[in-house]
């Protein structure tokens, strides 16, 4: 059984016990070329999970396989240590390209009337990715901020992040605040506390874009500005 097998090893070398018992199935098995196979191995895999305990590694393992086979806790806690280490691993995925956004499942779980626990989990990793790479696109390159009135780049780029930010929140209001830091926070990682405020105040961004309006009247960037003063 998996606890008798676990008992062998200590606890140092769960991560690569773990690792070399996913890949010694596969090679062995050959999952990808029979189906009943895969799915025995995936029926493993939360058994496997849920035995290791809170070893973060091997975890993390274990959860890539069950990402990449498809399998997701419908069950999920929103807000337990599963639901974020998921967060973390499914943006992962998603920068990387390797979830299937095409997929069936994966479109019921992004779909606004889906509001599992897993739902929004894969919701907020998704937004935060798209946002991410619009906010690459953004800065890629230097912008002159004393011409910013004409900076198509600038002005599309904000667009596209208030759409995706302000649907977000308007499902799930409760996490507003929270994604109004964050989104500043990946700006002030490239940029700066001044770049930010250079853009939210010398563009008319809270009357063209609603989110960014939000931003300011919350007084999100006065928040971030004293983090930035306090370090």
């Amino acid at each position: 059984s998996i606890n008798h097998i676990l008992q062998g090893y200590s606890q140092q070398k769960y991560s690569d016990f773990i690792q070399d018992l996913l890949i010694t199935i596969k090679l062995v098995e050959r999952i990808e070329k029979n189906t009943d196979k895969r799915n025995v191995y995936i029926s493993i895999l939360p058994k496997l999970y849920s035995k290791i305990g809170n070893k973060l590694i091997p975890k993390m393992q274990i959860l890539k396989e069950m990402v990449s086979h498809g399998y997701l806790n419908n069950e999920l806690a929103l807000y337990s240590d599963e639901a974020t280490r998921l967060n973390r691993y499914l943006e992962l995925m998603l920068l990387k390209k390797k979830v299937n956004e095409n997929s069936e499942d994966w479109k019921k779980l992004c779909d606004k009337n889906n509001i599992s626990g897993l739902g929004c989990v894969v919701k907020i990793s998704k937004v935060k990715v798209d946002v991410t790479k619009l906010i690459f696109a953004m800065i890629d390159g230097d912008i002159d901020l004393t011409q910013l009135e004409g900076n198509e780049c600038v002005f599309n780029s904000l667009e596209k992040m208030s759409k995706l930010l302000l649907d977000f929140s308007s499902l799930y209001k409760q996490y507003e605040r929270a994604l109004y830091v964050w989104f500043l926070k990946q700006l002030y990682v490239w940029k700066g506390v001044h770049w930010i405020e250079i853009i939210f105040t010398s563009l008319d961004v809270g009357m063209k874009f609603p989110f960014f309006g939000e931003i300011k009247e919350k007084q999100c960037i006065q928040f971030v500005a004293s983090k930035d003063t306090s370090q």
